[in-house]
C-alpha cells in the first residue's frame, strides 16, 4: 500500500511538471502564481516541486527560482533580460533596479530581529554584512554579475528561505521533535553558509588580486634591477 501511494504520488508529480514546463515553454520566466493557477496547487506545493525539479536538473542549466519574488527563470541571463525589462518598462533608476537587493537585506534583518538567540543573531548580522558587499560590488561593476551568478541564483534564495522557515518555527511556539531537528539542521549549517557567502565575495575580487601580483612583481624585478645597478656603481656590495 505505502509503494502504491508513493507511486502515485510520483506520477502527479511527473503530470504537474510536464504543465510547468508546458507553461514555461520559451519563455524567460514564470511567476508562481501561474503555475499554481495552471495545476491548481497551492504555491507551497508548487514551490516543492520546483525544488525537486532544479535538484534533479529537469530545467535548463543555470535555472534557477527567486524565492522572494516567486519567479522561476530559465537562466542567469535571463533574470537580467528581466531587470533590464522592469527598467525600460518602469522607468526605474539603477538603483531603484537593485530592490532585489535591498528587499533580500531587509528579509536576513526582519529574521534577524525575529530570532531570539544571540548566537544565531550575530551570525545573521555577519551574513547581512557579507551580502551588503557583494550588493555594492556588483552594482558598481556590473560585469561582475556572472561571476556572482551561483550566489544570486541559488545560494542567496535558499539562505532567505530557510531563513523564513526557520523564524516560523521559531514562532509556532511548538516543541516537538520534528521542528527541534529541523532547527538543529538550519543551525547547525549556518556556519558553511557563512563560510560561503564569504568565498563569494573573495571570489569577486580575484581579477584584483591577480593584477595586485602582477605589479608586485614587475615592481620587485625593477626594484631588484635598479638596486643591482647602484651597487655596481658605487662599491656597495661589500667589496674593497
Amino acid at each position: 500500500g505505502a509503494m502504491f501511494f508513493s507511486g502515485r504520488k510520483m506520477q502527479l508529480r511527473r503530470n504537474r511538471i510536464t504543465r510547468y514546463r508546458a507553461v514555461m515553454g520559451e519563455r524567460d520566466f514564470v511567476t508562481l502564481e501561474e503555475l499554481a493557477a495552471v495545476t491548481g496547487k497551492k504555491p507551497s506545493v508548487v514551490e516543492r516541486d520546483i525544488e525537486y525539479m532544479l535538484q534533479k536538473n529537469l530545467l535548463e542549466t543555470g535555472a534557477f527560482f527567486d524565492a522572494g519574488h516567486g519567479i522561476l527563470f530559465r537562466s542567469a541571463d535571463a533574470y537580467q533580460r528581466y531587470l533590464k525589462e522592469r527598467t525600460r518598462t518602469e522607468n526605474l533608476t539603477p538603483k531603484e533596479a537593485q530592490e532585489g537587493y535591498s528587499g533580500a537585506l531587509r528579509a536576513i534583518r526582519e529574521a534577524n530581529d525575529r530570532i531570539p538567540d544571540p548566537v544565531f543573531s550575530e551570525k545573521l548580522d555577519h551574513m547581512e554584512e557579507i551580502a551588503g558587499k557583494i550588493f555594492r560590488e556588483v552594482e558598481t561593476h556590473p560585469e561582475k554579475q556572472k561571476q556572482a551568478a551561483t550566489f544570486f541564483d541559488y545560494y542567496l534564495p535558499t539562505t532567505l528561505k530557510l531563513l523564513g522557515t526557520y523564524t516560523e518555527f521559531e514562532e509556532a511556539g511548538i516543541e516537538g521533535e520534528n521542528l527541534r531537528q529541523a532547527k538543529a539542521r538550519i543551525e547547525s549549517i549556518m556556519d558553511t553558509l557563512l563560510e560561503n557567502f564569504e568565498k563569494q565575495l573573495d571570489e569577486l575580487y580575484r581579477s584584483e588580486a591577480m593584477d595586485v601580483d602582477a605589479d608586485i612583481r614587475v615592481m620587485e624585478t625593477m626594484l631588484n634591477r635598479d638596486l643591482s645597478s647602484v651597487e655596481r656603481d658605487f662599491g656597495l656590495n661589500g667589496g674593497s
